[in-house]
């Protein structure tokens, strides 16, 4: 039977100090209460969903501990607790058992994924196998003990135990003792997420999308418990500086195929999940009012961070998906590490006075608060009239016609390929998602700013015609903790170029 050792935060408190007091073995200063955070991993596979997909000795467990589904090498029945938190156990041979709440076919079960030092070196290839005695160190550092612990508790020396610790770190690859601890996690719930997307089978849609984008972008269906799915698109370095992207319309994975490449170079890790009514995630259901989708958004986005083991992110958006992403921040301003608005459109309470611009969206926007109705009508007729790459290319130059800079991103991005492929297809299996995006693109967003004690970077273009620099300028000089970053001989298409090197600069590596 494996020992039940539930993580809890005093013991954190407890390890942090040891570990800080131990000279060569440095604190992140990440809180490491959130490091197991994994947590409240509230998640379901889909029915057809088989263990076989996650690659790794794996059994289901229902709600009481007992085994229903896996191999004999697994415990029978294990106490686990009621709830959304993740519970880690050592077994009986020194594995690491890792229990996920999930919901498998309508019913509440556990996922347990077994972890030894055999299987830790196929998860993570790139490091150097450990021994079955580091293994023992790793394993009791994730249950949430510390080195003192460790060795009292097997009777080997505490300078034996830190000795193997530290070759550990360094086989691993990584400086701290909670570097490791979060290496782990993160490769855990990855390799479930990729064990989902495995078993997926996107539609159409979706198909043709990861086909234009290419290997490096990774799709996912989260589930979250009380939410509908959630469809994520994630690419770049899973050890990486987390982003939440909130992508605009024109491109649900946040970035041009291109440019995606030059953010995965940088070394960030960006996740972008797609709002209710693009490709195939779920619509709004019934009529909600645009308040009403603003906070339901935000708490599945909270929930999603909460799935992906993350306390703190930067929040970035693109255009007038700074609605949704203010909205986030203003909510949940604790999972807030900065704000990254590329291209901002006009504040909203200046829409009436001084808003002149060639955006689709907002050139609506008053018809659509007047008439919501419109809005998804208005949707269809925009996909039908961009209906394929030369449709778009002629309307991306009616839109930046006044703007040499963007028409010169047009021109080199249509002659790479098949990236202005992807808005056709976005605004054709989007339908809803813009019909929602047109009901909340005048909420008043700059206001959300004001209370937020981040960084705020404000990345605009020299020469945007879509929304003038003064302007922005006039919202960041109101905000004292906000900060412009004016591009040189850049539009509003700041962000379909050189956003590798705009992040880097913006937020290091």
């Amino acid at each position: 039977m494996p020992v039940d050792r539930e993580i809890k935060p005093d013991i954190w408190d407890k390890a942090t100090e040891i570990i800080a007091d131990m000279p060569g073995m440095p604190v992140d200063g990440q809180d490491p209460d959130h490091l197991i955070n994994a947590a409240s991993l509230v998640s379901a596979v889909p029915q057809k969903k088989s263990l076989e997909c996650v690659g790794l000795p794996a059994a289901i467990y229902d709600e009481n501990g007992s085994r229903i589904l896996g191999p004999d090498g697994f415990p029978e029945n294990v106490s686990l607790p009621r709830g959304l938190s993740t519970k880690t156990y050592v077994g009986a041979r020194g594995e690491l058992l890792f229990f996920q709440p999930i919901v498998l076919e309508g019913m509440a079960c556990k996922l347990c994924m077994g972890l030894d030092a055999e299987h830790l070196h196929v998860v993570l290839p790139e490091t150097t196998r450990l021994t079955q005695a580091e293994f023992t160190v790793l394993a009791g550092l994730m249950n949430g003990h510390s080195l003192r612990d460790i060795s009292d508790a097997d009777g080997v020396s505490y300078n034996t135990r830190r000795r193997q610790t530290e070759t550990l770190l360094g086989k691993l690859g990584v400086h701290s003792q909670l570097e490791a601890i979060r290496l782990v996690f993160v490769t855990m719930v990855d390799r479930l997420l990729l064990a989902l997307g495995e078993a997926d089978a996107p539609g159409a849609g979706i198909s043709k999308l990861a086909e234009l984008h290419g290997e490096d972008v990774r799709f996912h269906w989260i589930h979250l418990s009380g939410h509908p799915p959630i469809r994520v698109v994630e690419y770049g370095d899973p050890r990486g500086q987390p982003i939440l992207l909130h992508h605009m319309m024109l491109f649900p994975c946040g970035l041009p195929p291109t440019a995606i490449a030059e953010v995965i170079k940088a070394g960030f890790r960006v996740i972008v999940p797609f709002r209710p009514g693009f490709f195939d995630a779920p619509e709004w259901r019934g009529r909600a009012n645009s308040e009403e989708m603003l906070a339901v958004w935000s708490e599945r986005c909270d929930a999603l961070l909460t799935f992906l083991n993350f306390d703190r992110v930067h929040v970035a958006s693109i255009n007038y998906a700074a609605v949704w992403a203010t909205d986030f921040a203003r909510r949940y301003s604790e999972r807030v590490q900065s704000m990254v608005m590329f291209s901002p459109p006009h504040p909203s309470s200046q829409w009436q006075t001084e808003a002149r611009t060639a955006s689709f969206l907002h050139s609506l926007a008053g018809i659509v608060k007047k008439a919501p109705w419109l809005s998804k009508p208005i949707a269809q007729l925009h996909a039908a009239r961009v209906h394929d790459i030369d449709t778009c290319i002629k309307t991306l130059h009616k839109t930046y016609k006044n703007c040499p800079a963007d028409l010169s991103v047009v021109e080199s991005t249509a002659q790479q390929g098949l990236a202005l492929a992807v808005p056709p297809l976005s605004l054709r299996e989007s339908i809803g998602g813009l019909d929602a995006d047109m009901r909340v693109v005048l909420h008043p967003w700059e206001t959300y700013l004001a209370g937020l004690d981040v960084p705020i970077h404000f990345i605009h273009g020299k020469e945007d015609q879509i929304t003038r620099l003064q302007v922005i300028e006039r919202l960041a000089q109101s905000l004292p903790q906000a900060r412009l970053n004016v591009l040189e001989n850049r539009g509003n298409l700041t962000w379909w170029r050189d956003v590798g090197q705009i992040l880097t600069s913006t937020l290091g590596t």
